[in-house]
């Protein structure tokens, strides 16, 4: 199935919490959602990319010379500060000035990394994915979904320096197209039973609230915490949400789930 057939056959997301702390249920019954910076989440390979650090000597100057008169150093002219430059750092190292100024480019990406944010988080909330994303627009419009493309182990997605800086220079976006490429990628092998989708959001980390109405069931645990399973089973009540017990089964000694739906709970 391509991606496009993937997000048209995709009316359901599933979101799994810990309930180990109480801002676990408080998003449920608050009905918000918390987005994180992509460098603050635990996967290492979250957003991963390859860095082309190929790009030609013009284009490294141009973009410096662009830095420069955006923030001037010294009173003469921005061509005049490269050319001293250049000759100052490939005095002290042949090649120094290249890679000097490499370096102060990644700035450039850190810089549209903080413009980006996503979702990722034992139950389970079942939401109805356009209910939840229209319902996120109607209050911030500045989020999008994509479902998650696989890959192979050699095939991760890259980014080019000569775009970070033509980006930098023109003020155009191949740099923040490649990052959400790289958001929305991960290795094929084991992920890709995982069948998962991106929400990304153009927006500072914390809490987006959503309607209620985007919640369409919520599974729990069968060990959950009594309290905390009141507490989840009331709100589902008062808001006319299904809740669903989930626990294992063996069915002619196979292994599989059974499931149960809670009106109530005792004890």
């Amino acid at each position: 199935m391509n991606k496009l057939n993937l997000e048209r056959a995709m009316t359901s997301v599933f979101k799994f919490r810990a309930a180990t702390e109480d801002h676990d249920i408080d998003a449920l019954v608050q009905g918000y959602l918390w987005f994180s910076k992509l460098k603050d989440l635990n996967d290492p390979f979250e957003g991963a990319y390859y860095l082309n650090h190929q790009v030609s000597k013009d284009l490294l100057f141009k973009y410096h010379a662009n830095v420069l008169a955006k923030k001037p150093l010294r009173f003469i002219s921005p061509d005049d500060e490269v050319v001293e430059m250049y000759i100052d750092k490939e005095r002290g190292s042949p090649g120094g000035y290249e890679q000097w100024l490499k370096q102060l480019t990644m700035k450039e990406i850190d810089e549209e990394l903080s413009k980006l944010r996503g979702v990722y988080s034992i139950f389970c909330i079942e939401y109805h994915l356009d209910t939840l994303v229209d319902s996120l627009n109607q209050k911030y419009d500045c989020f999008d979904k994509a479902p998650v493309n696989y890959v192979e182990q050699d095939n991760a997605p890259e980014i080019c320096l000569e775009d970070v800086l033509a980006d930098a220079i023109e003020g155009t976006f191949q740099t923040h197209s490649s990052l959400l490429t790289a958001m929305t990628t991960k290795c094929k092998n084991p992920w890709d039973q995982e069948n998962e989708l991106r929400i990304v959001g153009e927006c500072q980390d914390g809490k987006y609230f959503h309607s209620l109405a985007a919640i369409k069931a919520i599974y729990v645990g069968s060990k959950m915490e009594s309290v905390k399973l009141k507490r989840l089973v009331k709100f589902a009540k008062e808001n006319t949400i299904p809740i669903i017990r989930v626990h294992n089964a063996l069915h002619n000694k196979r292994y599989g789930f059974g499931y149960e739906k809670l009106d109530s709970v005792v004890g």
